[in-house]
């Protein structure tokens, strides 16, 4: 793409976004010391994954089971099942590339590549007992990157038991249009495959936490590029491309008969990849 294709597109860009649902604003902020360690900002994101499902009336079903992909040390499955009403209710399957303990003997464990899995059932079989057919399922995924989290949509958003979907965003850079889950959201838009790379690599220019764009040399240099007004309109092009790629994403879900939105679960002072896609089931189909 020649720098006249670019400056046109950036263009377009904002256009897009301006038509597009933003997310949801987050939680009013507390009043706090200082900026929060690491660990205690991992321990909020967690809180507010449980907070939202609480908000959805989720929770109250103890056929639930609960599917916690790239769960980590469990830290989210850990806040969801101290906000269950009743203690012992549902089923949690914490599915990673690493084969950790779960934070809990009653959880079950499963080590496995998201972006190779043929299909949900394929977890299914490999949970056994813990995942009863006929279940209602509640996935949640914190911060998957970029192609993980695509596959992760394709792999549940058919799933007529599937109940909830609570998954933040990240590293929108490293999506991809063979792996995207809604390439006819993009195409509706009069987008294509290099467009649709020009916005994962603009993505990158979000804001982010603590770093000032004048100390960003990614910025500085689209600026330069697109002879842009100011840094601060070259992260607010990575923003509005992150809305577009994960608009298509809420929107896929959304297909599968969900209810959804974006919101910002977490201040942006707690993590910059504070974007949330939330979909569930209305009740009364459930």
């Amino acid at each position: 793409m020649t720098m006249a294709d670019l400056r046109n597109l950036s263009r377009r860009v904002f256009q897009i976004a301006s038509e597009l649902e933003p997310p949801r604003a987050p939680p009013r902020e507390t009043a706090s010391d200082g900026p929060p360690s690491d660990q205690a900002r991992r321990q909020l994101q967690a809180r507010a994954y449980a907070a939202v499902l609480v908000e959805l009336g989720v929770l109250d079903d103890e056929r639930n089971v609960y599917v916690d992909l790239g769960a980590g040390s469990g830290l989210v499955s850990a806040e969801i099942r101290a906000a269950l009403p009743r203690a012992g209710g549902g089923q949690f399957i914490l599915v990673d590339q690493r084969d950790k303990p779960p934070p809990d003997d009653a959880m079950c464990r499963l080590c496995a590549d998201i972006a190779t899995l043929g299909s949900a059932a394929e977890l299914r079989r490999a949970a056994h007992a813990a995942w009863p057919s006929g279940a209602p399922v509640v996935v949640v995924a914190n911060h998957l990157c970029g192609g993980a989290l695509d596959r992760s949509i394709e792999l549940f958003a058919g799933e007529r038991a599937l109940a909830a979907f609570c998954a933040a965003t990240c590293c929108h850079d490293k999506a991809g249009w063979a792996t995207y889950c809604n390439r006819e959201f993009v195409l509706a838009l009069g987008l294509g495959e290099a467009e649709f790379g020009q916005l994962c690599a603009w993505s990158a220019l979000a804001p982010r936490r603590n770093k000032p764009p004048d100390e960003r040399a990614r910025v500085r240099d689209a600026a330069r590029a697109l002879r842009a007004a100011s840094l601060d309109e070259c992260e607010r092009l990575g923003g509005a491309c992150r809305l577009i790629i994960d608009t298509g994403r809420r929107l896929r879900l959304e297909a599968g008969g969900l209810a959804t939105h974006l919101r910002c679960h977490v201040p942006f002072e707690v993590t910059a990849d504070n974007v949330l896609i939330v979909a569930s089931r209305p009740s009364a189909v459930r």
